[in-house]
């Protein structure tokens, strides 16, 4: 079992870490949102939430997730300012 989560991790690692130094935003903004919906179906069946249930909540995010990136991009100004 650790054999096979180390070899994820070497798999996994530097994806990520080439991802989020060398990818443009747009395409780490998508990897991400695909990650978070990923979490949100895992988290509704852990949460025991009936398949109709399961796939509303998940599109919920994923919407939520689309709308603040493309909101990310055309108004960076307004969400970013500090």
């Amino acid at each position: 079992m650790l054999k096979q989560r180390l070899l994820t991790v070497a798999v996994v690692l530097p994806l990520f870490l080439g991802l989020m130094f060398l990818a443009p935003n747009a395409v780490w903004a998508a990897v991400l949102g695909l990650a978070v919906a990923a979490g949100a179906f895992e988290w509704a069946r852990l949460a025991g939430f009936s398949a109709v249930g399961r796939s509303v909540f998940v599109a919920a995010v994923a919407v939520s997730c689309a709308v603040l990136m493309v909101l990310s991009f055309l108004l960076p100004e307004t969400l970013f300012d500090s």
